[in-house]
């Protein structure tokens, strides 16, 4: 709907420049100098004719400059000098109308038909069955239950186009926000996963060459739920993302876990992500104190997700279980994985996740066979290795502190070691 004014192109409402200031500031120092009279003036010419109900004014500004842009542009293209003057005005008026009204037809708040709905086409997913395109995913457990080995493994495996084990992946840029750890840490746990995934050589190559091109880090805390660095985030990270991961929340968030009001727009903020970048977001998390009320904090966070699972340190295993899920089957098996160690570069090592079962190329670590081994039983058969490299490697892990002086047991720190920090 719209008000029709006094044509008299020489009466410009005193007040219209007053609706939004800093907005309008902001956009009158965005005008190209040799046009910046003739677009003003047009606009204020358009905000005096068109009174659209429910729009306030901060939002008829951020709606109307697109098209109204387009439309003045159209009739100097044309050759009007002038566009604003009254006998040329309902051209103009015209053309920003009905482009205005198109932008508004297709407002996320738009009413949809079924027909609208069918046109939509079947929900598309990152991981088949489990992670949606561009909604919200929750991945939480217990403290050093391997939570950023799960979240590494997804999110490669999208960015590479890589099966997750077994499930087929829509490939995509991905977006990792390490806000706790050593980058130079996760990089190697990047370069255990290529070792570990890769078929081969050349293949290792291939997987190298994807991650460097549709893999990113960012290894610092961003607070979400604040206004600036949300801005700033969003400003540097632009658009084109499949997947953000949010590693972890605690460190991501500037409130309060347990307040609603606080998760509530930690929720507000990553939905935000979502629809400026165009990607799913995956946040990791902790576990409550009580494992049947699901992750820790306020209810908010579960509610706002589409799905989530937990990721939990069973025995010498990994184990990933569906928490719920809101479009897919929730009665899915568990996940069991082994976190495998590899050399990295002749001097360190790192890791990464392996499904319980498979078999990798890369050759295990005969000490960290006989860490595993030793969870459940260390001996030469457990271990899996021949007498000389048995006892080689074990006296190795006791030098290192790993295995008891006095026993086939573990110590506190070959524990950290097993789980990988």
């Amino acid at each position: 709907m719209r008000n029709e004014t006094n044509d008299d192109s020489s009466q410009y409402p005193a007040d219209l420049a007053t609706l939004a200031p800093q907005t309008w500031r902001e956009w009158r120092d965005r005008l190209p100098e040799n046009r910046e009279d003739e677009k003003l003036a047009a606009m204020l010419r358009y905000a005096a004719r068109t009174d659209f109900v429910g729009v306030r004014p901060n939002d008829f500004w951020e709606i109307s400059w697109g098209p109204l842009r387009q439309a003045v542009n159209a009739e100097i293209n044309d050759g009007e000098r002038e566009p604003w003057r009254s006998r040329h005005w309902m051209t103009v008026s015209c053309r920003v109308e009905e482009s205005l009204r198109n932008e508004l037809k297709a407002s996320r708040y738009a009413p949809q038909s079924m027909d609208d709905l069918d046109d939509l086409g079947p929900m598309e997913y990152l991981i088949a069955g489990l992670l949606p395109a561009g909604q919200a995913f929750l991945l939480y457990g217990p403290r050093k239950a391997g939570k950023t080995f799960a979240a590494i493994d997804l999110g490669l495996c999208i960015a590479t186009g890589r099966a997750w084990h077994g499930r087929a992946v829509k490939a995509g840029k991905v977006l990792h926000v390490v806000a706790e750890g050593n980058r130079a840490a996760i990089a190697n746990r990047v370069k255990a996963w290529i070792a570990v995934n890769g078929k081969d050589n050349a293949d290792r190559e291939a997987l190298a060459t994807l991650v460097s091109e549709n893999w990113r880090l960012i290894g610092t805390p961003v607070y979400i739920d604040n206004e600036t660095a949300l801005n700033e985030f969003l400003r540097v990270v632009g658009e084109g993302w499949a997947l953000v991961i949010l590693d972890p929340l605690l460190r991501n968030m500037a409130g309060d876990t347990n307040a609603q009001r606080d998760m509530s727009a930690f929720v507000a903020a990553f939905d935000i992500i979502r629809q400026r970048t165009g990607g799913a977001v995956l946040v990791v998390h902790h576990e409550g104190k009580k494992t049947e009320r699901g992750a820790l904090g306020s209810i908010a966070l579960e509610a706002a997700v589409d799905g989530a699972v937990t990721f939990r340190h069973e025995g010498n295993r990994r184990v990933m279980r569906i928490a719920f899920l809101r479009d897919a089957p929730e009665e899915q098996p568990a996940l069991s994985f082994e976190l495998v160690h590899v050399p990295i570069d002749g001097t360190i090592e790192s890791a990464a996740l392996r499904l319980a079962g498979e078999t990798t190329t890369t050759t295990q670590n005969p000490m960290d066979r006989i860490l595993v081994a030793a969870v459940d039983g260390l001996s030469e058969k457990t271990a899996g290795l021949p007498r000389r490299t048995f006892y080689r490697a074990l006296s190795e892990a006791r030098q290192l502190g790993l295995i008891e002086l006095d026993s086939y047991s573990l110590t506190d720190k070959g524990h950290e070691r097993l789980n990988g920090f």
